[in-house]
């Protein structure tokens, strides 16, 4: 072993641009499943070539991966070592894309069976060389920006918080004062998802291939592109570039359900395994027994829309008119059912609060004795920065499992862990179903989070994943964050028609995660937008808590006594009448003392008339008591005086907030 020891950190990217370049939502997931590919053999071959090596973060037992690694290693030429990795993810990339070029039916990826991997980059580079058109190549091997930095560990006291701080800036600098490659593309078409590269693939309106350069023509497509009609994951019409076709063809995206899937989550297993629900999907038995969840919708049924998905015979044959018959009992299924097909989902994005500072240590209590303080901490560091990275693993993990609704898949790992045994036990015992599926992750890197959700479960899977963070990360490092210090994160929520653009709505929730962090210093709260489809929007912030009770309880309960009637939505109609007036163009309002009156009014007016007169006076209590801790949470934070008002509120976020229990209302079960 080398007595030269070494702090290695190493990222990949691009990331926010590579995962969020997507039309579709396999397009989504299979950025940041790629990317944790690449990581994963990064972290693997780091390991073996020294058996003194360790990685510090992520910790490698656990299935959450993000985009770079930070290790202790020890090599004789450093510069060899780094570049070494840069090789072996380079090659991965090279693997992945080579395929998803084989599924696509571009190219035949030979096997590399035998060959090790700086052999195997060799081979593949090859291989990738011959695939069609030439600018695949060029296009592929320019996505990767990849940087790393090794500075030999401080042997002193405060040695190793000096070489991590310096090895944080060294590689923020190598960031600031990046290279790139001009690619040289002639003028064409580009792609539709990326819109950066020139489309190199492109699905025709027909499967005759006969007239296929005066397509390319005529669609503005670079000369040689090539026109893909087998295997069609591509919608009539889209080109895409090599990148792009890579994630789009990426095998372990295929099952990835579509955003409409995601909003008839709470139907469509009913539907699927009903005598209709079969019949419905007899009728595209010649497109691989596939139905695309949007025909679900009757505004679906049309003659153009199916001629636009490919579906030409069924209507040259006169199928239509039978499936709209089938959808129609399909419909009708589910309405006595007492459930909704609703066309909404919600995307819920979520990143740590001040990660940064935590990981270099500075949310670590500080003692009265200074100077022993220091050296502690330092030495303390690289085993907290251990212990974070582990707990946020388990969280990661956690939280994906409970989303999908996989938790029995959850690895030794995480079930052995004490925190999650505690936790776990709890909740079953409290009753909360969480072993139903409630929507999709997309990825759970530990301290940030993407995920589709089903509007049915939208605030209690909020409050859940929120309540575990609590659990599962901070209470377990309280001992280095001290009493009245604890880990949180701000969750940004957009809910969305399904046909509404899908980059649109995942920029919306980024926004809305941007917003939530500057609620103010202290952060730990979330940002809701509802983008509905006639255009019109409302958003709304708040903390996680207002006091000891979670916000998205009150929610939650407005949202379910809107949805039995007990009380209808006139009351928010007369509020936003009455009061809308009253506050300025910011929409703060100072008059408190007129909810106090009023509120109760309005809610005991529009309770439903078949309650008694004790069922009224409770459902006015009930209500009033949600909707009031809606309004104390619609703070204004002075950033100046760092302080919140207690006479100045927000009438527009209170109102809104109202407006999106109302939506959510109608849109659930």
């Amino acid at each position: 072993m080398s007595s030269t020891q070494y702090l290695f950190l190493f990222t990949i990217g691009p990331v926010q641009s590579f995962i969020a370049q997507a039309r579709k939502t396999r397009d989504l997931y299979a950025g940041s499943a790629i990317l944790a590919e690449i990581i994963e053999v990064a972290i693997h071959t780091t390991i073996s070539l020294n058996t003194g090596n360790k990685i510090i973060v992520p910790n490698p037992c656990l299935k959450a991966k993000p985009n770079r690694l930070l290790a202790r290693i020890y090599t004789d030429d450093p510069s060899d070592f780094g570049k070494k990795i840069e090789r072996i993810a380079r090659s991965r990339w090279t693997s992945i894309a080579l395929r998803s070029f084989h599924d696509a039916g571009i190219s035949n990826k030979p096997r590399t069976n035998g060959f090790d991997e700086e052999q195997g980059y060799k081979f593949d580079n090859e291989a990738l060389a011959s695939v069609r058109p030439c600018g695949a190549k060029v296009q592929i091997d320019n996505l990767l920006e990849i940087f790393w930095v090794l500075i030999p560990v401080d042997e002193s006291v405060a040695g190793y918080r000096k070489t991590h701080n310096d090895i944080q800036q060294s590689i923020s600098a190598i960031k600031n004062t990046r290279k790139f490659n001009q690619i040289d593309e002639p003028p064409a078409r580009k792609c539709s998802l990326d819109g950066e590269h020139n489309a190199l693939y492109y699905r025709p309106a027909g499967m005759d291939t006969s007239s296929q350069d005066k397509e390319v023509r005529e669609k503005h497509l670079q000369s040689g592109a090539v026109l893909l009609t087998e295997k069609p994951l591509m919608d009539v019409g889209e080109g895409l570039c090599a990148v792009s076709l890579v994630k789009r063809y990426f095998a372990k995206a295929c099952d990835f359900p579509s955003t409409p899937r995601i909003a008839l989550l709470n139907v469509i297993g009913d539907i699927e395994s009903s005598k209709k629900g079969q019949d419905f999907k007899s009728f595209f038995s010649g497109y691989g027994n596939v139905v695309n969840e949007q025909l679900y919708f009757e505004e679906n049924l049309s003659e153009g829309y199916f001629r636009k998905q490919g579906y030409h015979e069924l209507v040259d044959k006169g199928v239509l008119p039978k499936i709209r018959g089938v959808q129609e009992e399909i419909a009708k299924m589910v309405r006595d059912g007492k459930k909704k097909m609703s066309k909404y989902y919600a995307l819920l994005v979520f990143d740590g609060d001040s990660m940064g500072s935590t990981w270099s240590g500075d949310m670590i209590a500080v003692t009265d004795q200074i100077e022993e303080f220091q050296s502690n901490m330092s030495i303390g560091l690289q085993k907290f920065q251990q212990e974070l990275a582990e707990r946020l693993g388990i969280f990661a993990e956690y939280a994906s499992a409970f989303l999908d609704g996989t938790l029995e898949e959850l690895s030794d790992a995480v079930r052995d862990d004490p925190a999650y045994k505690d936790y776990i036990s709890t909740i079953v015992l409290r009753g909360d179903s969480v072993y139903r599926a409630k929507g999709k992750c997309v990825y759970a890197g530990g301290d940030d989070f993407l995920g589709f959700v089903n509007l049915n479960s939208l605030f209690s899977l909020m409050k859940g994943l929120r309540e575990a963070y609590d659990t599962l990360v901070s209470k377990p490092l309280q001992h280095y964050l001290g009493s009245g210090r604890n880990l949180t994160f701000s969750a940004g929520v957009t809910v969305a028609h399904y046909k509404t653009p899908l980059q649109e709505v995942l920029r919306r929730a980024r926004d809305m995660e941007h917003k939530a962090k500057q609620i103010d210093e202290d952060k730990d709260a979330f940002s809701i937008a509802v983008m509905k489809h006639s255009g019109e929007i409302e958003e709304a912030r708040y903390k996680w808590k207002n006091g000891t009770e979670w916000v998205t309880d009150d929610f939650g309960v407005l949202i379910r006594e809107l949805a039995i009637k007990r009380v209808s939505n006139n009351f928010i109609k007369t509020l936003e009448l009455e009061f809308r007036q009253l506050s300025d163009s910011d929409g703060k309002f100072t008059h408190s003392g007129f909810i106090d009156i009023e509120l109760p009014r309005l809610i005991a007016r529009s309770c439903s008339n078949d309650l008694s007169r004790y069922e009224r006076e409770k459902e006015v209590e009930i209500v009033n008591r949600h909707v009031r801790q809606l309004y104390d949470g619609a703070f204004i934070y002075d950033p100046d005086t760092k302080k919140k008002s207690s006479k100045v509120k927000s009438l527009s976020v209170f109102l809104s907030a109202l407006n999106i229990c109302n939506f959510i209302m109608r849109e659930t079960d």
